[in-house]
């Protein structure tokens, strides 16, 4: 069967981390693996600082047969639709995609602008290396056979992970002097359900890679990137404890430094000491909430104030850095509870703090509860973003209480990071 040419596209302008370097598009460097007989370029929208008709000029240089473009998050679907238009005007015949978090849930308005011909919804290597060979085959893709395939992944426990090793050699690299951030995916989905999370709704229950595929990338990541800091991009790296001692193992004879991401209810003093001995170097915490009574109704977190302020402290006197996250705006958060927030970010233990509102995503339980009380959300769920004002009240305050809030959180941030640096100076 003869190979055709794919592009994948990122088409946002990327996510600084840290060292002012970019995380790469690693999702689509594994699916362009699940394709290895074909032409795969990999275009992040970094090359082109976000601008959609310079990345559509890029594109149709090598005059692709799929376009296959990454819709993760609400923030990204209107640059993803302009492009997908754009593209339509150039190369009238070319079969356009659409794939990723948010484009999974809002399919149905993501096709109806006419920018994408077909949307895969979520894990993208099966789905896309079978849409690959129907269309060589000559036969139309069908809608409904991918939403079908995902329906059922999401409900396997159990299942491999089917996560090929990323094909960095199908990135199309920056123009500029920007690099990247060496990343590696371990495991996806969540045994939690928390209520504002699409996690669990988009992957379904924790699934892990095999050891030996994990091993496979972290050697080619030192050719690439040298030794630097490297950063897990799985959503709750600790969630599966034992999974995570065989990883970290992986990484310390390799003597790597890494960062990732976990719930503090995962970890405890011990834990913390044993990642630390492993290499750990950075983490980012959700804490939430500084109400004891908000961790509990949403994501049933475990955890105490006193156990979050411990931990945080202990991992500071360890030199682990510490990004800690709060939400302002849970549906039963009270004037109380977020005076109680607002006393945690005060005293948090922390390197960095990040305020983000609470925002009824597509595909949690939170959107469906949300838009009974907003009909309006409806509208406007293309260009959600946590960091924005907060849009919704609460069930004790209302809409320009929850801001008046969030206002305070961020000044408080604020005062924080000044007080930092003048201690630095």
């Amino acid at each position: 069967m003869p190979s055709i040419t794919i592009a994948l596209v990122n088409p946002s302008k990327g996510s600084q981390g840290p060292f002012h370097r970019y995380i790469p598009p690693l999702g689509l460097l594994h699916l362009a693996a699940a394709v290895p007989d074909d032409d795969v370029y990999v275009y992040d929208g970094v090359i082109s600082n976000g601008r959609v008709v310079a990345l559509a000029n890029e594109i149709r240089r090598i005059v692709p047969d799929i376009v296959g473009i990454s819709v993760p998050f609400s923030t990204s679907s209107n640059a993803a639709i302009r492009l997908g238009l754009t593209l339509k005007s150039y190369l009238p015949s070319v079969l356009i995609l659409g794939g990723g978090n948010h484009a999974s849930f809002a399919r149905s308005h993501l096709l109806d602008t006419g920018a994408f011909d077909l949307i895969i919804p979520g894990e993208g290597c099966d789905g896309f290396s079978t849409l690959v060979k129907t269309f060589k085959n000559g036969t139309r893709p069908l809608q409904q056979n991918y939403i079908d395939h995902w329906e059922h992944s999401r409900k396997k426990t159990k299942a491999k992970l089917n996560l090929p090793p990323p094909r960095w050699e199908s990135l199309v690299e920056p123009f500029s002097i920007i690099s990247y951030f060496p990343t590696i995916i371990t495991s996806t989905g969540c045994k939690y359900s928390c209520p504002y999370c699409s996690t669990r709704s988009y992957w379904g229950h924790f699934r892990r890679r095999p050891l030996s595929e994990v091993y496979s990338d972290l050697e080619t990541l030192p050719n690439r990137f040298g030794q630097m800091l490297l950063h897990i991009l799985d959503d709750n790296f600790t969630q599966n404890r034992h999974f995570t001692f065989q990883v970290m193992k992986l990484l310390f004879e390799r003597n790597i430094i890494w960062s990732c991401s976990c719930r503090l209810d995962d970890i405890n003093q011990q834990f913390l000491y044993e990642m630390w001995c492993h290499g750990c170097r950075r983490l980012f915490v959700g804490v939430e909430s500084g109400s004891e009574r908000i961790l509990s109704l949403y994501g049933g977190r475990k955890y105490s104030v006193k156990d979050a302020i411990a931990l945080c402290g202990m991992a500071q006197k360890l030199n682990i850095e510490i990004v800690a996250s709060f939400v302002v705006g849970f549906p039963e958060e009270t004037i109380e509870d977020a005076h109680k927030t607002l006393q945690l970010i005060r005293k948090l233990p922390a390197n960095n703090l990040g305020i983000t509102s609470f925002t009824p995503f597509l595909g949690t339980s939170a959107y469906k509860r949300a838009i009974r009380t907003y009909p309006e959300l409806a509208f406007s769920y293309n260009d959600m973003n946590i960091n924005d004002n907060p849009r919704v009240g609460t069930k004790y305050m209302t809409l320009n209480e929850v801001r008046s809030y969030w206002y305070k959180a961020h000044r408080l941030v604020a005062a924080r990071h000044l007080e930092r640096y003048g201690e630095r100076h």
